[in-house]
């Protein structure tokens, strides 16, 4: 009944006590799992995509130039990172001294600040073309063929051509024949000597 005088409510009884629930299952202890990689905070504009990056990134070697290098640290350009690169012998400790120019091979990590940085360094051999006017180099004749041939260097990466065309002066050449030359860009953007 519904009024005064009426008994607060109270839950119904049950038969033989409080109703009995079947223990809660055990589960084992959750797995450890590697921590989630962690990503710097974006910048505005376009080196926020950089700095979002994970601060390690995979071994992907790339090169690029000394811009400038000074006590044992500066910065590297590279066509593949916009902005410059951070590159130190503290992380770096094979690596000499550093020219601007000079062409170093590096694998690019990504610090959580978005500082881009070049690790495992090692310089770097340019090609040819790179070093076009810049002085004479030696190098070794590695085939002759009556008019033209290439030539191999420790100054640069790969085979560089040349011939009498372009030569005047050569004089007689031979396989294994030890050379000095000057190396120039032709009209068609390739290197030759």
């Amino acid at each position: 009944p519904l009024g005064g005088g009426a008994a607060p409510w109270a839950p119904p009884q049950m038969f033989g006590g409080a109703p009995q629930f079947p223990a809660a299952p055990q589960f084992p202890a959750a797995p450890p799992f590697a921590a989630a990689p962690r990503f710097a905070a974006a910048r505005p504009g376009p080196p926020a995509m950089m700095a979002q990056m994970p601060a390690k990134m995979p071994s992907h070697r790339m090169v690029g130039k000394v811009k400038r290098f000074s006590d044992g640290w500066g910065f590297l350009i590279c066509d593949q990172v916009d902005g410059d690169v951070f590159i130190g012998k503290k992380d770096n400790p094979l690596i000499p001294d550093l020219v601007p120019g000079q062409h170093v091979s590096f694998v690019l990590s990504v610090e959580p600040n978005g500082k881009r940085c070049a690790g495992e360094a090692e310089i770097s051999i340019p090609p040819a073309s790179e070093l076009a006017g810049t002085g004479r180099y030696t190098g070794i004749v590695k085939s002759w063929k009556g008019i033209w041939g290439l030539i191999v260097s420790e100054s640069f990466a790969g085979d560089l051509f040349f011939g009498e065309k372009g030569n005047k002066e050569l004089g007689h050449v031979e396989k294994d024949q030890l050379v000095e030359f000057e190396i120039m860009v032709n009209a068609k953007g390739k290197a030759e000597g």
